[in-house]
């Protein structure tokens, strides 16, 4: 057939994919995305970093959508897979901006530069999660809403409100980062002094920015419509969503925030701190 799908009786003008569902493809992503996810479980129970369980429930999202692409390529009629790939897919990019908000609040308190920061840090957090959670309830209700004909173009709609959402609170939390990043390094506190914090934030904007990038191709993909461009070859998906979302992951792999403000590593700094001051006690006797 010259399209890859069928129009149904329910949804006369919208077809829900364009092309052919690639088997091959959803299965290579959903295993790269266990692996990856599969390590930074490890990583967080071995580091006692808690405040990345949203990161790893992102990666299962991606996991499941994946998979739900590869069910798709023998199931190109199935409303409900496409429903659960197109939410879960859409929604995991937010619950990985929650953990980089946590993990900019936690580095401001553990190299003591709140007075820095443009936002205080307990606020900073609540500011932004909260943000991100708005974000994340829009986008899954526009996501569930493109499972009946009626409410097509409100989810849609609500798809893209949620995805600006996510550009505005993300765009102001780079901006954020970059003041304290600028401030800290221009006036050091003798605690970033003895830890590489910068190596962190570096990691931030990367993750950041992939983040911002790919939500952007979301906003161009529902704005052109089911028919527009983006929407009617597969690859763009996997370039501009797939690969950049393993990006973060990978990225925080890699550079994993628990090294420094994990609480074994805050645990390991507190001994340390005790014993020097032990050790000035006892040389001052």
């Amino acid at each position: 057939m010259g399209l890859a799908m069928l129009l149904s009786r329910d949804l006369p003008k919208f077809v829900l994919y364009r092309y052919h569902p690639s088997l091959v493809a959803g299965v290579i992503f959903a295993i790269l995305f266990i692996g990856t996810t599969s390590f930074h479980v490890y990583q967080a129970a071995r580091k006692g970093s808690m405040f990345l369980i949203p990161l790893i429930i992102g990666g299962f999202f991606e996991i499941g959508g994946y998979i739900a692409r590869a069910l798709a390529h023998n199931n190109q009629t199935s409303l409900s897979i496409y429903v659960v790939q197109v939410i879960l897919l859409l929604v995991a990019p937010a619950l990985f901006a929650a953990s980089i908000y946590m993990v900019l609040g936690r580095l401001i308190l553990v190299t003591q530069g709140e007075s820095m920061a443009p936002i205080r840090a307990k606020w900073l957090t609540k500011i932004f999660v909260c943000g991100d959670v708005l974000s994340f309830l829009v986008q899954s209700a526009g996501g569930s809403m493109v499972s009946k004909a009626s409410s097509i173009n409100n989810g849609k709609h609500l798809i893209v409100v949620g995805l600006f959402l996510q550009i505005i609170f993300f765009g102001i939390f780079l901006v954020t980062s970059l003041i304290f990043d600028r401030r800290l390094r221009r006036t050091p506190t003798a605690a970033s002094s003895a830890i590489n914090w910068q190596k962190y934030m570096l990691t931030l904007y990367f993750t950041g920015i992939l983040i911002l990038i790919r939500s952007l191709f979301r906003v161009v993909e529902f704005t052109g419509g089911n028919d527009g461009p983006l929407m009617t070859s597969e690859v763009y998906l996997y370039i501009f969503d797939g690969v950049l979302m393993l990006g973060v992951l990978v990225s925080l792999n890699v550079v994993h925030p628990g090294d420094i403000i994990g609480k074994k590593a805050q645990d390991s700094m507190m001994v340390l701190s005790d014993r020097d001051t032990s050790t000035e006690a006892f040389a001052q006797k």
